[in-house]
């Protein structure tokens, strides 16, 4: 089974951007540590939760 991420911030702030690397890393780690799961890829976003523009991943 192919596994994704989204992982997310709600604001550009300098103090979150440690927060969406760990979920990142954390979430890559997790996904690649299950043999049945194939990696597929991680969507990440810095963002309000409100608006969906501007959002890349």
């Amino acid at each position: 089974m192919r596994v994704a991420a989204y992982c997310r911030t709600s604001t550009n702030q300098e103090k979150q951007n440690s927060s969406l690397e760990n979920q990142i890393a954390y979430y890559t780690t997790f996904i690649q540590s299950n043999p049945k799961w194939r990696f597929a890829a991680v969507y990440a976003g810095q963002a309000s939760g409100q608006h969906t523009q501007n959002r890349p991943g």
